[in-house]
């Protein structure tokens, strides 16, 4: 897992219609990666690129590295930040 991490991230974070891409060190067995998207089309397209292909295919052989969840939120407004805008705030300013 540790030496794909920067690649998942890089990968995820240049992909068309992702805003941000944040991730943490949560164990020495658990990191979490959250990415934020333009739009529900630009997030279908990257589950159907090259990358995201070669993630499921590492998910596939080491089953215990990586746990993928995808969630969609489509708030009305973003939270409060106490310094610049993060995360959903970019996108619902």
């Amino acid at each position: 897992m540790w030496k794909n991490l920067l690649w998942i991230g890089s990968s995820t974070a240049q992909a068309e219609g992702c805003v941000q891409m944040k991730g943490g060190i949560c164990s020495p067995k658990e990191v979490i990666m959250v990415s934020y998207w333009r739009s529900e089309q630009d997030l279908k397209a990257f589950f159907q690129g090259e990358p995201h292909r070669q993630m499921i295919q590492f998910v596939r052989k080491h089953t215990n590295s990586l746990c993928l969840y995808n969630e969609m939120y489509h708030p009305r407004q973003s939270g409060k930040y106490s310094h610049e805008p993060q995360g959903m705030a970019i996108l619902y300013p």
